[in-house]
Formats: C-alpha cells, sequence, structure tokens
C-alpha cells in the first residue's frame, strides 16, 4: 500500500498520497514482529520523509529521518555493504543538515569499511567491492577529515585520514594484481 501511495505522489505530485505512504510505513514500523521487515520499510520512509522535507522543510521530518539512519545503519538484518552505504548516506546528509549526528555517522561508515570488504567469502568478490565501492572508501575518510578540519580538529582529521587508509591497504595487499 505504501509503495502504491509513493507511485500516486510521484504520478500527481500529490502531497497528500506521499503523507499517506509515510503514515502506513510508520503504522508498519509499529506493528508487533516489524524487526523482519524493517530494512524494507525504513529506507524508503527515509526517502519519503527527505522529499517531504525538501518540500515543506518541516524539522519534524529531520528529526525522523535522522533517528531511522542510525537504526538503518546498524540492523544486523541488513548485508555489511548495504550498512556502509547507508552509512555513508547517514553521513552526507547529515554534514549537509548540519546536525549532530555527523561526526557518529561518519564513525559508524568508516568502521563498515574493512567490514564490507571482509566478508566477501572470496578474493574475487573482494576485487570486486573494492572496484565498485572506490568512490565511497576512497572519499568518506577524506570527506570526514575535511569536516573535522572545518570544526578544528586537526588532529582528529590525521586520525581519520590513517583509520580510512588502513583497511584498504589492508585488503588491497591480499588481493592478487589485476590488469
Amino acid at each position: 500500500m505504501a509503495d502504491f501511495l509513493l507511485n500516486a505522489f510521484r504520478s500527481t505530485d500529490k502531497l497528500e498520497h506521499l503523507n499517506e505512504s509515510i503514515t502506513v510505513r510508520r503504522d508498519i514500523l509499529n506493528m508487533p514482529g516489524s524487526q523482519l521487515t524493517q530494512p524494507n520499510i525504513i529506507l524508503p520512509l527515509i526517502s519519503s520523509l527527505i522529499t517531504r522535507l525538501v518540500r515543506l522543510r518541516r524539522p519534524d521530518d529531520l528529526g525522523e529521518i535522522m533517528r531511522l539512519f542510525p537504526i538503518a545503519a546498524t540492523d544486523t538484518c541488513v548485508r555489511i555493504p548495504d550498512r556502509f552505504t547507508i552509512s555513508c548516506q547517514w553521513a552526507g546528509f547529515a554534514r549537509h543538515t548540519e546536525h549532530p549526528s555527523t561526526s557518529t555517522a561518519y564513525d559508524s561508515a568508516i568502521s563498515l569499511i574493512q567490514d564490507s570488504l571482509a566478508f566477501a567469502p572470496t578474493l574475487e568478490i573482494q576485487h570486486f567491492r573494492l572496484v565498485s565501492k572506490q568512490t565511497d572508501d576512497e572519499t568518506l575518510p577524506l570527506d570526514y577529515a575535511s569536516y573535522q578540519v572545518y570544526l578544528g580538529q586537526l588532529e582528529q582529521a590525521v586520525e581519520t585520514l590513517e583509520r580510512g587508509r588502513g583497511p584498504l591497504w589492508s585488503e588491497m595487499r591480499g588481493l592478487p594484481h589485476v590488469n
């Protein structure tokens, strides 16, 4: 039903369809046993809330988005590479909105860099993940360090660059040379 309402909003641009889609997803999250469907509900809910935030600038929507991002980023039912992607999105959104959770979001994403590579069962899959996530893996530590420099946290910025570089070099050492 929520997907139907979201598609109705996209087709008609009527906010009442978007609002109803958000309400349906919230209701599903509040149902007993919703942990099994939580990943499939939270991410579209975040997306819908962002759409509404852009349109209406409701501070409550920002608060809810920032409450949902950490839930999605730490949900053990979600695959680690997907949690890494969610954490990167959380960090970028938190920084863009100057939300106090920005550092926490960046820390979450950086801690998942190595995990997202290490849990691949074969070297080929590790290599694929390393290459496909290259943008996030490479830019995330730089983005976080630049944020820390902006805050005047120069020592932490250097530590962040080291934290981000270490897992990548560690994983790359274990991969065969590919042309």
